[in-house]
Formats: structure tokens, sequence, C-alpha cells
């Protein structure tokens, strides 16, 4: 069970009754529960603050005259001004005042007082948010504990010290501009920070989480607002790239999994692409990098990114050209939007099976280009499961494809489906391994003559070849029309 611990001992200040007729300091300021000490170092003085003299005190107390050698404390249970003073020299103005300031319960005074958030308090500190949750509020913070940030790779929370401006955005995502309550907050919940990024609250049998922290303890009460403990960092989501599928890497209990490294700092996603078993300075750096590996409840930042069908696209190896094209179309966008969608990718090898020329062209002509990618999104989240022999499926460009579904394996029209069911927040992907061209745009004018073949391809651009022992190919179709033996 996590406790909050507040300090029981209270902070001892000093008066001094002297031989020149005065207590020094002649005014004190304390806080509650406080205590004085009262020390005579020379001459008969008394301390005299009894309600009889002074009956405005909130409270009496003091000691006779007894020597010029005394010492007694006092600790001040009741905030409040007390005037005290030298009963044999009061004439000659040898008198005191004491202020007791009420005790503070801030938000930030529940961090301090905690035995389980001298990290947070530290990171607190030096970001100088102290005075913020000391202010008049409101607040509610979700209080990572030290074991929170020990979830961390080592050396994490010495750079994020170096790096005060990243460390105040981490440090104000978790505070919140009102006094929300446990019993104000509601499953599937979008709570704004003073960030201005969003957390989630989910709701349900295991518990009360923020995005993926837990809350372990609730509803600590401060004059400024509220505290909840939580046992997760939460990090803010910003330029975060989308986790794919990346190379096969074993974890610790020797499982192959599909990994990505997850810099906390830049809120990059880093793939390695070189190695089963992660190496660390050669495949990622363990003050900075985190290995997540799917599905592990363990691991508190697997679902920190989006994954879009682009996210896929764009952090694949094999689909650098696919990328190259629908950024260039202005593509982007639209496949990182709410869709759904589904992808048909094509590889690298996929496109470089097109003529020698093709993709640059095309890149020169994007309304064509624009209308080959349409070609290959569909307007819903289609698994591969859902596909059946002979099925057809009109894209977002108002064309068709058909599915056969074979022995051989998933084809889409001529495309075989090399690997399925990459699934993303707004769709899902499959690879496929040639270019899919719509009719529309095939080669479907052709004259023969007694030497020359006269066509007009994709590109607009009339061909003049010699025919003998050549074939007219259909680049969209992936097809032979017509083979000349002349």
């Amino acid at each position: 069970m996590l406790l909050i611990a507040f300090s029981a001992n209270s902070t001892i200040h000093s008066v001094v009754a002297n031989n020149s007729n005065s207590y020094v300091p002649s005014t004190l300021t304390i806080s509650l529960g406080d205590t004085v000490e009262f020390t005579n170092v020379g001459g008969f003085h008394n301390v005299n603050a009894t309600l009889s003299t002074y009956p405005n005190n909130p409270q009496g107390f003091g000691n006779a005259v007894s020597s010029s050698n005394w010492s007694f404390q006092h600790i001040f249970t009741i905030a409040g001004t007390y005037n005290y003073q030298c009963d044999p020299h009061v004439g000659m103005g040898m008198t005191g005042t004491i202020i007791v300031n009420p005790s503070s319960n801030t938000v930030y005074d529940i961090v301090s007082s905690s035995t389980d958030h001298s990290t947070l308090k530290t990171a607190i500190d030096a970001c100088s948010l102290d005075g913020v949750l000391s202010g008049p509020g409101p607040f509610t913070l979700f209080a990572p504990t030290d074991a929170a940030f020990n979830l961390l790779p080592a050396g994490t929370v010495t750079a994020l010290l170096n790096d005060i401006p990243q460390l105040t955005d981490i440090l104000i995502h978790h505070v919140v501009a009102d006094s929300v309550m446990s019993t104000m907050l509601t499953n599937g919940q979008i709570v704004t920070t003073l960030l201005g990024t969003d957390v989630t609250v989910t709701i349900n049998a295991n518990g009360v989480f923020i995005d993926n922290a837990q809350v372990t303890v609730a509803d600590l009460v401060a004059d400024n607002g509220v505290v909840h403990v939580i046992d997760v960092v939460l990090l803010p989501p910003k330029d975060c790239k989308g986790i794919t599928n990346g190379t096969a890497m074993v974890d610790t209990c020797g499982t192959c999994h599909q990994a990505y490294i997850y810099n906390f700092i830049t809120h990059q996603v880093v793939f390695v692409d070189n190695a089963n078993i992660l190496v660390a300075g050669v495949d990622y750096d363990p003050s900075t990098d985190i290995v997540v590996f799917p599905n592990d409840v363990n691991n508190p930042y697997w679902n920190d990114c989006p994954n879009m069908v682009y996210d896929i696209v764009s952090n694949s190896t094999d689909h650098t050209t696919l990328k190259t094209a629908i950024d260039a179309c202005s593509l982007d966008g639209v496949l990182s939007g709410p869709g759904p969608f589904t992808l048909f990718a094509p590889t690298d090898a996929a496109f470089n099976l097109l003529p020698a020329g093709t993709i640059t062209a095309l890149l020169n002509d994007i309304p064509q280009l624009t209308n080959i990618l349409k070609h290959h999104v569909v307007a819903d989240s289609v698994m591969s499961t859902m596909l059946t022999n002979g099925q057809v499926v009109t894209t977002l460009f108002g064309t068709d494809v058909i599915v056969t579904i074979n022995a051989n394996g998933v084809f889409i029209d001529n495309a075989q489906v090399a690997v399925a069911d990459l699934v993303a927040d707004n769709g899902v992907v499959h690879v496929i391994d040639a270019v899919l061209l719509p009719n529309a745009t095939a080669v479907s004018e052709f004259e023969i003559s007694d030497t020359y073949l006269y066509s007009i391809d994709v590109l607009g651009k009339k061909v003049n070849k010699d025919i003998k022992d050549q074939v007219i190919f259909d680049i969209y179709n992936n097809k032979i029309v017509k083979r000349l033996n002349k």
C-alpha cells in the first residue's frame, strides 16, 4: 500500500533575551506547529505572554523570573499573533511579537511532504513550478511516484534535469487547471492539461487510468486543488511517429516479437533493422530509449504513439517509393486521417518492375500519379478474413479491383498479397508485389504497320519501336496484349 507521509517534526526557532534588555529577534514569523526556544543570556528576565496580560493572544505561555540563565520551549498550535514582555523591563521596551501563520496544504505541499515523491519534488523545484503549484489554482496534479520515475531507463531523470524546457513540458502535462475529484471522472473522458495536450480517462474493473498510468491513491485534497497519485510517468505525445512492425527481436524471455525503440526525450519511434538481439550503444541508447514489445502489459509506453495507415508506410524500409509518391500527391494527411482505409501497398521492388523512367515521369504528373495511388485505397477497413474469391472491391478512384484466392495465395488483380493485415488505428495495410494500374489508363490504342507499333502509353507519349521479336506490354494490367514476330 502506498502511503503519503507528512513530516511530524516542527521547525525550532530561537529567541534570545540579553543583557541589553531586549529580545532578539523582537518579531518572529513562524508556521503552525513550529517550536520557539526562549533563552536568557544575561540579566534577570522573564517571558510573559499570559492571557491576563495579553487577552488577545490565541493562547498563553511564559516563564517566571528565575535567574540570569534559563531556557524553555513552546510549541505554537494555534495560528495568530502573540505578544509578550519581560515584566521587569517592559518599561524599557522589552517586548516581542510572534506571528504564527496557518499551515498550508497546497498541491506543492502534498508533493513536498510525501516520502514517495522526492523525484517529482526535485523536478518541480528545478523547473520553478513550486510557486505555481503553491498558488491559488485550482489545480489537479497526477503525481508519479519515485517508483514510476524508476521505470524510465537509467540516467533519464538526470538527462531531463539538464533539459529544463523539456522537463517543464512533461511536468505540466501532469497538471490540469481545475480541481477534478475522482468522482468527476468518467470512462473515456478527455482531459486537457496545462501543456495543451490531452489525457484520456479509462475506468474499468482494474481501476482508474490516466492514459497508461493507474491511479493508486485518489483525492488527496489540497487548499488549491487535488492530487491523484499515479504509477507511470505521463509523456506528452508530440511529434510521435507511428508504430509499425519492426524487425523481429528477442526479449529477455527469448520470445520473438515485433518491437520498436521509443525515445522518450524526442518522442520519436526509432526502429532497429540490423539485428535480432538488441545491443545497447549500437541499436539503442539506454539513457534515452526504451525497447518496447507489443502487447507487453508491463511496458507502459506501448500505446504511446498513433499508428495510422500512413505511419505504417512511412516507417517501412520496403515502401520508400510509395511514401515518396504519397507525399508528392499530398495524400499523407488523408491516410493519417480518421478513415477507415484499406491500402494495398506496393513494395519498392514492385515499383521497380515498371519500365525504366516510369516513376520519375509519374512524379512529374501528379494528377495521374494521384489516380494510381487512389486505385490502391479502399474507403473501408477490409481484413484478409473478409476477402472472398471473385470479390469485386471499389477503390477511392472509383475503379474496381478483383480478389482472387487460390492455392498460390491471395491476389488483388495481378498483384499477390505478400503480407496481410498490418492493422492501423485508421484501417489496415496489405503489402502487395505489383503496382495496381487502373484500367482507365491502360494501353488501349495501338496501330500495327509493317514495321512499327504505334501506341499511347500512360504518360501520353507516342511509342515508336521496331516490332521484330517484340511484344506489346500493358504496364497497367501487367500483361502482354500482343506479340509480333515480324
